[in-house]
């Protein structure tokens, strides 16, 4: 089964649940992989498990009705594909030496009628 298989499928699974719920409920999904275009620092710990970039998908392979999608992986706090819903939250803490004056931070996902709200929140360095 293939990335998109498996995500389309899972998408079709939530919106059942949804409907039967009678409810507006967020549909949020969740990743650890490369996506295309992902950002990486030298030394930042994250290693290139497949041959060359064969493993790294586009946005596509994502349904577009995911209300969030929260990557892992990649260990930069970045957003994908140009999306403010669908992001790598990125390591909490320094994984890698190239990672020791990188700026960490988690992500609060708040959801209203509208689109979700995402804030970064800065983890402390100590």
């Amino acid at each position: 089964m293939g990335i998109r298989t498996h995500y389309r499928m899972v998408y079709e699974a939530a919106e059942e649940k949804r409907s039967e719920v009678k409810k507006t409920v967020p549909i949020v999904a969740m990743g650890h992989l490369y996506t295309a275009g992902g950002q990486t620092v030298d030394g930042d710990g994250v290693r290139e498990l497949y041959i060359g970039s064969l493993l790294k998908v586009g946005t596509d392979v994502f349904p577009e009705y995911i209300d969030y999608l929260a990557l892992g992986h990649l260990h930069i706090p970045q957003t994908v594909g140009g999306s403010n819903f669908i992001r790598y939250s990125g390591s909490p803490l320094p994984i890698g030496f190239g990672e020791a004056t990188q700026e960490k931070s988690v992500v609060l996902v708040e959801f209203s009628d509208d689109a979700p709200s995402v804030t970064n929140i800065t983890v402390p360095r100590l």
